[in-house]
């Protein structure tokens, strides 16, 4: 029987169609590639998630819903995601009220009139913190960060 395993010049071949060497492939070429493949799920090294998906606060029953954004791209990018990576599993919901809710007390108190600039500037940094890409739920923070015009 023949071997059914490619080896040698066969398996070199294949591993070369399969994997791109990064070291022989520039930034332009990738984003062809993917550009091509028309995938569902968000790129996130090339698409900004915010672009294509929004929070929806459900007070009645403290949760918040990722939606989707404008058009069929934000379209397709929700469905895929909440299908494939489960982003509005009960949990998820329940943990987004809990982050949200946070989030409103200290847009509360920096509403408030009488607050000292210092406070004020305190609490700007710590939006600013809750913006960066690793702090947890920071897609959230930053959406409605941006829908109060705080960021």
């Amino acid at each position: 029987m023949p071997n059914a395993q490619p080896n040698g010049i066969q398996l070199t071949q294949l591993v070369q169609a399969l994997v791109r060497d990064v070291t022989l492939t520039n930034d332009e070429e990738l984003v062809a590639l993917w550009g091509t493949e028309e995938a569902d799920l968000i790129h996130p090294y090339l698409e900004d998630p915010a672009d294509l998906l929004a929070y929806e606060a459900d007070d009645a029953n403290r949760e918040v819903w990722i939606r989707a954004g404008a058009g069929a791209r934000a379209t397709r990018a929700h469905d895929a995601a909440v299908k494939f990576l489960g982003l509005n599993r009960e949990e998820l919901r329940r943990l987004r009220y809990e982050q949200l809710g946070i989030l409103r007390i200290l847009k509360l108190s920096f509403d408030e009139p009488r607050l000292g600039e210092a406070t004020k500037a305190t609490i700007r940094a710590k939006f600013d913190e809750m913006s960066r890409p690793a702090y947890p739920f920071a897609g959230l923070n930053r959406f409605f960060l941006r829908e109060w015009n705080l960021l």
